[in-house]
């Protein structure tokens, strides 16, 4: 396609006013609600709350969520009649963003979050100014489809809940999974790490990854009823068998809920490889030297710490329950995936088979993590952390890399709007090819822009007094240095 450069300049604009007083607030989240209007077309408030799978906020009326719903309904059928094969996906109003995914046919999820705002007392005038500018519908609507995505995990689609177990039972799991996701939704922290929902990848040279590869052959020829493996090594993937949609959702999962829950994190290795420590609360490890993060309650001496976990992945191109354990020794992680739909006997008694996987596994993965920190050790810092801040991501593999908020450089200079700027761009790039934007911001911080291909890349650059030309040339000179193997456009 044809190439588009763009050059953005004064990105902000500051309005001077004698302010007595400022406060703001950030955006949050209001409403979250899944129905479906087949489900009935009469018209009492009794036949109406047959539509509602889902609600929250529960305190709302059943007046007020009908009325919420019946305009959704209103919104999907009015656009459609414009525009039949282009869904409605976000409705824009003065103080709140809301936004829809067609979930499942017929079922449909909605999202609606309150606009951030600035309220202004200035001689004697109060003023609120509502800030659209710093709410994404692309960002929110990647929220959402995460949402359910991380339902589906879990739980399989809508439609197989409700025809294995019943309509009730559907909406029993639906309120169940949804209540604990809307209190943990952080809407004010969401940014284009949402939106590229990509892997952080740790690379190794060829020798240290067969090693690798042979210790995940081990485990799955040793145990033949695991059909599935994910290694990381901090929360870097080294080795996936899960097919890329699949390892998307389930390395979410594991860097915002399981890890979490029990680490604490330090960037200390050259690598920029992730340093894991035991929060509080830390499992009893084997005498193997390993633990079980998701496994079995009982035999605490094994480290068995959480339950075990039924998620549902592709195996054989077809959505499977499985068995999910997680184990982790050292600074690495490996989860593995047993097949519920098969009658396995060495499985009948989970916990002997997981005292049998650690006295297995315990030795190799920590020997594993002992080799890779070694290598992390010796890697050779590049230096590019300190100079610049950037975000590639690669939308075939989906990986994504990134030193915008890293630990090792002490100057934050990443504020809202530069975020907020880099996802504007991001969206924008979805519909063209190949594109460069270089944009200054007021705090002369310049933002560098380039999409080839699949692949974007963002660098932001503080230099005061720098023209348009140095930061071009500082942009050639870092691409020829630091990303010599990957085709830009230049």
């Amino acid at each position: 396609g044809n190439r588009i450069f763009t050059v953005i300049l004064g990105l902000s604009v500051v309005k001077s006013c004698d302010i007595v007083e400022m406060s703001s607030v950030d955006t949050r989240l209001t409403h979250f609600y899944i129905f479906n209007p087949t489900l009935s077309d009469k018209e009492s408030a009794e036949q109406q709350k047959q539509k509602l799978l889902y609600y929250w906020p529960k305190d709302d009326t059943l007046d007020r969520q009908l009325r919420n719903t019946g305009l959704c309904e209103a919104m999907i059928n009015f656009t459609q009649s414009f525009s039949p094969r282009k869904l409605c996906e976000a409705v824009h109003t003065l103080k709140t963003r809301q936004v829809l995914l067609q979930a499942e046919p017929d079922i449909w999820m909605v999202m609606k979050v309150s606009l951030p705002f600035v309220e202004v007392v200035t001689g004697g005038d109060r003023v609120i100014e509502y800030h659209d500018e710093l709410v994404q519908d692309s960002i929110l609507q990647a929220a959402l489809e995460t949402s359910y995505q991380m339902f589906k995990l879990f739980n399989n689609t809508f439609k197989y809940v409700e025809e294995k177990n019943g309509h009730e039972s559907m909406k029993d799991r639906i309120e169940r999974f949804f209540t604990r996701y809307t209190m943990m939704m952080e809407v004010d922290k969401l940014d284009i790490f949402m939106l590229y929902k990509g892997i952080q990848f740790l690379p190794l040279d060829k020798n240290m990854f067969l090693k690798v590869h042979y210790l995940v052959n081990q485990l799955e020829s040793t145990f033949r009823q695991i059909h599935r493996s994910v290694y990381l090594y901090g929360d870097q993937l080294v080795w996936s068998g899960l097919e890329h949609d699949d390892m998307k959702i389930f390395y979410n999962y594991l860097t915002t809920s399981l890890f979490p829950a029990h680490f604490t994190t330090s960037d200390i290795q050259q690598s920029g490889a992730t340093q894991f420590q035991f929060a509080t609360h830390a499992p009893v490890q084997s005498p193997q030297g390993g633990c079980f993060l998701l496994g079995q309650t009982s035999r605490h001496s094994l480290g068995l710490t959480g339950r075990s976990t039924t998620v549902y992945v592709k195996l054989d191109g077809k959505l499977t329950s499985c068995r999910l354990y997680v184990y982790h020794a050292l600074n690495s992680t490996m989860c593995f995936f047993v097949s519920e739909d098969e009658d396995i006997s060495d499985v009948s008694d989970p916990v002997d088979f997981c005292k049998r996987v650690d006295t297995f596994l315990g030795p190799l993965l920590s020997k594993s993590s002992r080799d890779i920190r070694e290598f992390c050790a010796k890697a050779k810092p590049t230096g590019l952390e300190q100079q610049y801040r950037y975000i590639y991501f690669n939308q075939v593999n989906l990986a994504v890399k990134s030193s915008l908020f890293s630990k090792r450089s002490p100057n934050n200079i990443i504020t809202p709007d530069i975020m907020n700027l880099i996802g504007e761009i991001s969206a924008e790039y979805q519909s063209v090819e190949d594109n460069e934007t270089i944009a200054r911001t007021r705090s002369d911080c310049w933002v560098v822009c380039r999409k080839s291909g699949q692949r974007q890349f963002f660098v932001v650059i503080s230099q005061k007094n720098a023209n348009f030309t140095e930061i071009n040339d500082e942009i050639r000179r870092l691409c020829s240095k630091e990303f010599t193997n990957i085709f830009f456009l230049d």
